[in-house]
């Protein structure tokens, strides 16, 4: 006889391979009933989509999401979705996020949004794209004035990034030119070198030939003196 689920007991078990971004386990759940926002007491009101961006498993997220999931929801702490991913440095499931509208402005229990997180968390290696996004969807004029400071310093991420690439750019151009330069004034220097061995050579060519004839011809003068006697 089959065990009949609780929903909880398939929260629980959603949860579970949210976590472990297990999403063929997911589907499943989800299509036998799972409530896809069940929290438990246990884990600070987590939802599934909350535990999936919390690890970084940006295929179960969009799956969540796909099923309805709260992309807003949050712990009892406050923390959203986009919170824990910014905080981490999680930039796949922070575009998934982004890409559903996540809101930005959000707060936690003490009134810090995504973008308070993503600064603390020491501007965590996102790529350049996600990271201007993330930038450019910030609604300013609900920041207070340290948390603008927090989105100029952001800013000044995006834009120190752009700077460090050009000069990356800039510098490989300068090397290879540099390179170039130097092979084409070796190049230039062996055919100078090739010159003068020619001409050394042909020298020394017509020089044996002067020689063998003034021998040659002594020779001449010795047998015909040779000769007479």
């Amino acid at each position: 006889m089959a065990m009949t689920l609780t929903a909880d007991d398939m929260g629980k078990l959603l949860l579970t391979a949210a976590s472990s971004g297990d999403v063929a386990e997911i589907e499943r759940l989800l299509s036998a009933g799972a409530l896809v926002d069940w929290t438990s007491p246990m884990k600070n009101a987590s939802t599934a989509l909350i535990l999936a961006s919390m690890k970084n498993h940006a295929e179960a997220a969009e799956l969540l999401i796909k099923h309805g999931a709260n992309v807003n929801a949050q712990t009892t702490e406050g923390w959203s979705p986009l919170m824990l991913a910014a905080g981490r440095g999680h930039a796949e499931v922070g575009s998934v996020l982004l890409n559903h509208g996540a809101d930005m402005d959000a707060r936690d229990v003490n009134g810090n949004p995504a973008l308070v997180h993503c600064s603390v968390g020491g501007f965590p290696d996102w790529p350049q794209q996600t990271l201007r996004r993330f930038v450019a969807r910030c609604s300013v004029a609900t920041l207070t004035k340290s948390h603008q400071a927090e989105t100029e310093a952001l800013r000044a991420r995006v834009e120190h990034l752009e700077a460090s690439l050009e000069a990356t750019k800039e510098q490989m151009h300068a090397a290879l030119a540099a390179k170039q330069k130097h092979m084409d004034s070796v190049l230039a220097a062996k055919q100078r070198e090739m010159e003068v061995a020619r001409a050394a050579h042909a020298t020394a060519s017509a020089n044996a030939a002067e020689k063998l004839m003034a021998v040659t011809k002594r020779i001449s003068e010795f047998k015909a003196l040779a000769s007479r006697c």
